[in-house]
């Protein structure tokens, strides 16, 4: 898998780098705003979130402040974001109001990726 990951690696650098080819990214497919659910597994150890606005997406990971990356790099994937960009963008994601079922508390998830992912495109 790593071969593969380097050759598409170097083909977006080509493609989206020197090229200078835009993806073709419909963001009114990206939400602003989405409601999780957090689960937590004791056995495991291990927080999962899901979306009921986002069919298939699950994300996890063995810490809340691991979350917000990996929710970053999942939606960018969800939303076929190519590696070269995804890169290139920090992860504004913040967790606040959403109830976690490990600590009993709301959180809530704010996206703030949609204006740096089009400045990123320009």
């Amino acid at each position: 898998m790593a071969v593969r990951d380097s050759i598409s690696e170097i083909w977006q650098e080509v493609y989206y780098g020197l090229l200078k080819n835009k993806p073709t990214i419909d963001f009114s497919q990206i939400p602003t705003n989405l409601r999780f659910s957090s689960h937590y597994d004791r056995i495991s150890k291990v927080h999962w979130i899901d979306s009921p606005d986002l069919p298939g997406l699950i994300v996890s990971a063995k810490d809340t402040k691991d979350l917000p990356a990996h929710i970053h790099d999942t939606l960018m994937v969800y939303f076929d974001v190519p590696t070269y960009f995804a890169k290139k963008m920090k992860p504004t994601i913040k967790l606040t109001n959403f109830h976690n079922k490990k600590t009993n508390k709301m959180e809530t998830l704010e996206l703030e990726f949609k204006k740096e992912l089009s400045e990123v495109l320009a």
